[in-house]
C-alpha cells in the first residue's frame, strides 16, 4: 500500500474517533456497576452449558420504531450524497441505518434491577425463573480485549440506559451542532459527515414508550459504525469527492479495510444467521457476576449449581425474597 492511500486511511481513522473523543467531554453518563438480564431456567441452564450470551440484530426485537426515530436535528445533517460524475443523489441515511440493523448493530437488553415485578412476569417465567447479575466493567473489558478500536469508543456507546422520550437528547444535540459545523474548516467538512454516523450510535438507545417503558431497560450494545464509515469513504472516493491521485485505488483501499473489520467482527463474536434471526455472542463466564433465583421459584441454590455441573457455584446463587 502506497504512502498516500495510507495516509488517507489513518487520517479517515483519526478524524472518526478524535471526533468522538472530542464530544466526549460534553456527556456525563454514570453507568451502573450491575446490570439483570430476567430468563427462564431452561435458557439459563443453555446459557451455561454453551458459554454464550446472544446479542441480537434490530430484526428479532417486535418494536417496528427500532433505530427508527428520527431526531429533529436530521433534518439539518444531510444523509444525502451527490455522485460527482453522474450527479446522482443517494440517500446514505437510509443505507448505512439498515446496513447497522442488519449486521453491524447487536443488541443484548438489560434492565437495572433485579426487583421488577413486570421483567419477572414477562421474561423470568412469572418468578420461576432466573436473573443474570451482569458487570458492565466486565462487559466493556470484554468488547476492547476482542475487538478492534471499540477501546477509543466512549463506554455510553457501548452499554447505555434507553430512553423513551427523545426530547432531551434533541435539545442536547442541538446545543453541541453549533460546534460541529464551526469544525468543518477544520476538518475538510467531514466534522458534519461523522457527526451523521455519532447520531447512527444513539438511535441505538431510543426507543418507544408504548409498551416498553416498563422495562427500564439498559442496552449491552456493539455496534460498529466505524466500518460502515470506512464503507461510506469508499463511495466517496469512487465518486470523486477526495483529493488523491487515483480515487479507484483509494476506493478500493477504503472498501478493502471496512471489509476486513466486518467480517473479523463476525469471527471474533461467532456471527450466525438462521431462520428467526441473527446474532452473534459473548462469553456468560466473562461477564456474568452471580445468578438469582426467582421469587417463586422452587429451585434451590444447591440444585441450581449442580444443574450447571458445578460450572455456577453455590456461592454465585442468590434467592429473591417474597414473591409476586
Amino acid at each position: 500500500m502506497n504512502k498516500e492511500v495510507q495516509d488517507q486511511l489513518n487520517g479517515a481513522r483519526n478524524l472518526f474517533f478524535g471526533f468522538l473523543k472530542g464530544v466526549d467531554s460534553k456527556f456525563n453518563i454514570e453507568l451502573p456497576d450491575y446490570v439483570y438480564h430476567y430468563t427462564s431456567i431452561d435458557s439459563f441452564y443453555l446459557m451455561v452449558e454453551s458459554d454464550t450470551i446472544r446479542m441480537f440484530t434490530v430484526s428479532n426485537f417486535e418494536d417496528k420504531l427500532e433505530r427508527k426515530v428520527k431526531l429533529d436535528i436530521e433534518s439539518r445533517v444531510s444523509g444525502h450524497i451527490t455522485n460527482n460524475e453522474t450527479l446522482e443523489k443517494h440517500d446514505f441515511a437510509h443505507m448505512v441505518n439498515t446496513a447497522l440493523s442488519n449486521d453491524h448493530v447487536f443488541i443484548q437488553s438489560n434492565t437495572t434491577t433485579s426487583k421488577n415485578s413486570y421483567l419477572w412476569d414477562n421474561y423470568g417465567n412469572k418468578g420461576e425463573g432466573i436473573c443474570l447479575r451482569i458487570s458492565t466493567a466486565k462487559y466493556i473489558a470484554y468488547l476492547e480485549e476482542t475487538l478492534e478500536d471499540f477501546e477509543l469508543l466512549p463506554n455510553y456507546l457501548k452499554c447505555c440506559y434507553i430512553s423513551y422520550d427523545e426530547a432531551w437528547l434533541n435539545t442536547f444535540l442541538e446545543m453541541l451542532l453549533p460546534a460541529i459545523q464551526a469544525a468543518n474548516s477544520k476538518l475538510n467538512n467531514m466534522s458534519t459527515t461523522i457527526w451523521f454516523f455519532f447520531l447512527e450510535y444513539w438511535k441505538n438507545f431510543i426507543k418507544s414508550a408504548e409498551p416498553y417503558e416498563k422495562e427500564k431497560e439498559f442496552r449491552c450494545v456493539v455496534s460498529d459504525n466505524y466500518s460502515l464509515f470506512l464503507f461510506f469513504c469508499s463511495q466517496l472516493a469512487r465518486w470523486g469527492l477526495f483529493t488523491t491521485k487515483d480515487s479507484e485505488i483509494l476506493s478500493a483501499a477504503f472498501f478493502s479495510e471496512y471489509n476486513n473489520r466486518k467480517q473479523s467482527l463476525h469471527q471474533q463474536l461467532g456471527f450466525t444467521t438462521t431462520k428467526h434471526s441473527s446474532y452473534v455472542t459473548i462469553p456468560f463466564s466473562k461477564v456474568v457476576d452471580s445468578v438469582l433465583i426467582g421469587p417463586n421459584s422452587t429451585m434451590t441454590k444447591s440444585g441450581i449449581s449442580k444443574g450447571t455441573n458445578y460450572k455456577i457455584r453455590k456461592s454465585q446463587v442468590e434467592r429473591m425474597l417474597g414473591r409476586l
